[in-house]
């Protein structure tokens, strides 16, 4: 069973590891190994830097990834009130990938720093039940809770496995069968979240690997794959 990174922007060079990684439309195709996964989105931070033709421009290349079965998922994606462009513009952009994640039933890989009750009204108003991601989280257990309460999976990065009993009990919060574990950006081994993972959740590792693998299947995978 491989040590699976559910989100990442290096390719993991390991055998027994995968990783998703992620990836902006105007850049080039990740250097993906073979049994690895690549997901393609606009990051809010980059509306930031990009015209409103150079939008339209990258949600159209997206939108060829989409089509062409290159990529697991749609993403990342998503809203920042601290560091993105007006809020408007970011959910118009978000909207427009949730619209193709539906369309061609993939999942969403999300970044969200403080807009969760604008992140939770667009998951009310989703059309499709196509399983969203919240990358990195990093809020409080009542955002957790609610997040839950729509059916999302929780992804964990390296910032949440610093020994702080808040995230902790964050963590232990989640039910195993919406957890996620990622590396995010950091140079952190997937293996030693993984550890850290099982020793503050208490259970073994191995256990920890089997749970993960069922997880990426059901976020990850087509019915029909």
């Amino acid at each position: 069973m491989k040590y699976l990174n559910f989100h990442a922007h290096r390719p993991e060079i390991s055998p027994d590891m995968t990783a998703v990684v992620c990836f902006e439309p105007d850049a080039p195709f990740p250097a993906v190994q073979p049994e690895q996964f690549a997901a393609c989105g606009i990051h809010p931070w980059s509306l930031n830097k990009l015209s409103a033709e150079e939008i339209e421009k990258s949600l159209s290349a997206l939108a060829d990834y989409a089509v062409s079965g290159r990529i697991c998922a749609i993403g990342e994606t998503g809203l920042d009130r601290l560091n993105g462009p007006e809020l408007e513009l970011q959910a118009g952009v978000f909207r427009r990938h949730i619209e193709l994640a539906e369309k061609h039933s993939l999942p969403l890989i999300i970044h969200c720093v403080r807009c969760f009750p604008e992140l939770l009204q667009m998951k009310k108003q989703a059309d499709r039940a196509v399983p969203w991601m919240i990358h990195g989280f990093n809020s409080n257990i009542r955002q957790l809770e609610q997040l839950l309460c729509h059916g999302c999976f929780i992804s964990f990065g390296p910032s949440a496995m610093r020994g702080r009993n808040v995230k902790e009990s964050l963590l232990k919060a989640v039910p195993l069968e919406r957890l996620c574990l990622e590396t995010d950006d950091s140079p952190d081994d997937i293996k030693s979240i993984y550890r850290t993972a099982a020793a503050i959740l208490e259970i073994d590792e191995s256990a920890l690997l089997e749970i993960m693998n069922h997880n990426f299947k059901s976020i990850f995978r087509k019915e029909n794959d």
